[in-house]
C-alpha cells in the first residue's frame, strides 16, 4: 500500500516501531529531567542568567563534539555508541538524584550537567543516521514525520510531567530519566540492521512523492511564520493568546524540520550520514542551546518581552535574507528533485 494511504506505515516495521518508542520515553524523561534541573537551579540561585548559564553548558559539548561524534557513526557500530552513551546518561542522571538529594554545591550539577550533555551529543549523529537504515526510501519521510511527532509531543509532555513529579518528589525526576534511558538501551538491543531497506530503487520513492510540491518556499514560509508568532507571544498580555502562539510556532516549526531531516536523509550516502547529521545537529542544536544562552542574557540586563520579541525579529530578517540571497532554495521544487538529483 502507498504510503500515503497509510499514514501509519512506517510503525509496521518492528525495528522502527522500537527505536521510535525507545526514543519518545527517553526524551520524554530528559524533557523532564531539563525542566526539573532548569528549576532547582533557579530556586537555589534567584538569579535569571542561571539558566542562560545552563544553555551555555550545554551548548559547549554541542561545539566541540559533535563533528567528532559523526565520525565515530560512520566508522563503529551506532546501536553500540547510542548504547554506551545512554549507560552513561543514566549514571550522570541518578548523580544528579543525589546531589540534588544531598544538596550539594550547585557547581556540582553544572558539572554533571556538562557530562551529561557530552554523552547527548556523542549519541546523537548516531541516533539520527540509525533510522535511514531501518525503513525502506519511500517511507523516509513517513519516518520523519512521525519522529517529529515524537519529538514535539515530549517537549509537551515531558514538562508537565516534570511538574507533576516535582510536586511531589524533585529527586524522582531524575530517576525517571535513568529509567528511561535504560528502557531505551533494551529496545536497542532488539534492533539489527537490514542493510537491504535502503537498497530500494529511486523510482519507488519518485512513485509515493510526499504532499510538499514547492518544498523551499514551503520551509521559509514555515520559518517566516515562527518568528510572527515569536512576536506574537512576546508582545501578548493574553493567557490564551500566549497559548495560541505557542501552538502556532510548533505548528510552523513542524514544517521546516520534516522539509530539512527528509532532505539531509534522503541526499546523504550511508557512510557518510553520520559526519552530515552531525554538522545538521551543531547547527540545530547550537541555534538552541547558545540562544538560550543569549536570551537569558537579554532578559538580565533588558527585559523577557525584548528577548522573545528581538530572536522573533531577528527570525524574519534572517528569511529575508536567505531568501533573496539563495533562489535556488527558495525556488525548490518537491523532494522528488532531491531523489532524481542524488
Amino acid at each position: 500500500m502507498p504510503h500515503g494511504a497509510d499514514p501509519y506505515a512506517a510503525w509496521r516495521f518492528p525495528q522502527f516501531r522500537n527505536l521510535l518508542i525507545g526514543r519518545l520515553m527517553f526524551l520524554m524523561g530528559t524533557q523532564a529531567q531539563a525542566m526539573a534541573l532548569g528549576w532547582e537551579i533557579y530556586t537555589r540561585t534567584n538569579d535569571p542568567f542561571s539558566l542562560g548559564l545552563v544553555a551555555l553548558i550545554k551548548g559547549i559539548p554541542m561545539i566541540v563534539l559533535t563533528l567528532p561524534a559523526g565520525v565515530m557513526a560512520d566508522r563503529f557500530n551506532r546501536t553500540t555508541i547510542m548504547k554506551t552513551c545512554l549507560a552513561g546518561a543514566t549514571c550522570t542522571s541518578l548523580a544528579l538524584a543525589f546531589t540534588s538529594y544531598q544538596q550539594s554545591h550547585v557547581g556540582w550539577m553544572y558539572l554533571l550537567l556538562f557530562v551529561d550533555s557530552c554523552f547527548m551529543r556523542l549519541t546523537t549523529p548516531a541516533g539520527s543516521s540509525l533510522m535511514p537504515l531501518l525503513l525502506p526510501r519511500y517511507l523516509l519521510e513517513n519516518g520523519v514525520k512521525w519522529s517529529t511527532i515524537v519529538f514535539q509531543g515530549t517537549s509537551l509532555i515531558g514538562p508537565a510531567l516534570a511538574g507533576f513529579i516535582l510536586s511531589w518528589n524533585l529527586q524522582a525526576t531524575y530517576i525517571l530519566c535513568a529509567g528511561t534511558s535504560v528502557l531505551f538501551i533494551g529496545l536497542l538491543s532488539t534492533i539489527h540492521i537490514a542493510p537491504a531497506a535502503g537498497s530500494l530503487l529511486m523510482g519507488v520513492m519518485v512513485a509515493h512523492l510526499p504532499p510538499f510540491r514547492r518544498a523551499g518556499r514551503s520551509m521559509l514560509l514555515g520559518v517566516f511564520g515562527f518568528g510572527l508568532v515569536t512576536i506574537g507571544f512576546g508582545l501578548s498580555t493574553s493567557f490564551w493568546l500566549s497559548w495560541a502562539c505557542l501552538f502556532a510556532a510548533g505548528a510552523f516549526d513542524n514544517i521546516s524540520v520534516v522539509v530539512r531531516h527528509t532532505l539531509v536523509n534522503l541526499t546523504t550516502p550511508d557512510h557518510m550520514r553520520g559526519r552530515v547529521n552531525a554538522v545538521n545537529s551543531i547547527f540545530i542544536g547550537s541555534s538552541n542551546e547558545l540562544g538560550g544562552f543569549e536570551s537569558g542574557l537579554v532578559a538580565k540586563i533588558f527585559s523577557p518581552v525584548i528577548s522573545v520579541v528581538s530572536g522573533g525579529v531577528a527570525t524574519l530578517v534572517v528569511v529575508a535574507v536567505w531568501a533573496g540571497a539563495f533562489p535556488q532554495l527558495r525556488e525548490f521544487g518537491s523532494l522528488s528533485d532531491a531523489v532524481e538529483k542524488n
